[in-house]
């Protein structure tokens, strides 16, 4: 025969936790969130400079086959812009791929595509290369960067594209401007420090402003940076 529970018995089985034990639960979660909420963040922005990267070799590529049906010459830089029009049809009109979704700036300069889409534009052409007649840049001949593919400069060293901070385009004194400085122009290293940057002969590096700047300077300025004129 099974006895009834006397009153203390009673009391033991039905206790909650301890003050104690629950301070204790409490101090394990948030133990555990402090280490795995930084690790999920860290993933989530490492697959947003992944996914970034992507976008810009997508635009350099569909750049290229630009250049090899129109006889070598590069999509046009300088305003008014239209390289991006230029490309849209070799990325499959997929206006995404000039969208970077890590760009957490307030506003964004607005792109008219050919077919009606618009969009935040989120990374900045060279303004040098193959530059509009009609753009003021084409009236300096010392700030006239490559036309096309059959130019004698050093494409490993000339940058094509770069993560910007609200602009479709940059031109050589953007470099002076460190980031954050209020530029729309100014380069965006916008993954903790790190941005792309997209080369003429079709290769990516994620360099930060200091490591930027230092190639400029081995370039011997700006001007023969973003041309390709030979020191």
């Amino acid at each position: 025969m099974k006895l009834p529970l006397s009153p203390t018995r009673r009391l033991n089985a039905y206790r909650g936790f301890s003050l104690i034990e629950l301070l204790s639960v409490i101090a394990v979660i948030g133990l555990l969130a402090a280490i795995i909420v930084p690790a999920v963040n860290r993933v989530r922005d490492r697959a947003a400079m992944a996914h970034s990267a992507g976008n810009l070799r997508q635009l350099g590529t569909a750049a290229l086959l630009y250049a090899s049906d129109h006889q070598g010459d590069y999509p046009q830089g300088g305003w008014p812009a239209k390289w991006h029009d230029q490309v849209y049809d070799y990325v499959d009109n997929k206006t995404e791929v000039f969208s970077d979704a890590a760009n957490q700036h307030e506003y964004n300069s607005w792109v008219n595509f050919s077919d009606g889409e618009t969009l935040p534009f989120d990374y900045g052409y060279n303004s040098h290369v193959n530059t509009l007649p009609e753009c003021q840049l084409a009236t300096w001949p010392y700030l006239t960067g490559p036309a096309n593919v059959y130019a004698d400069v050093d494409k490993e060293s000339l940058p094509l594209i770069y993560t910007i901070a609200r602009q479709n385009n940059f031109v050589y004194w953007c470099f002076d401007l460190e980031p954050g400085s209020g530029n729309d122009q100014a380069y965006d290293p916008r993954f903790d420090g790190q941005g792309h940057v997209l080369w003429l002969d079709g290769h990516l590096t994620s360099p930060t402003y200091e490591e930027l700047m230092a190639s400029v300077a081995a370039r011997g300025g700006s001007v023969n940076f973003v041309t390709g004129k030979r020191q």
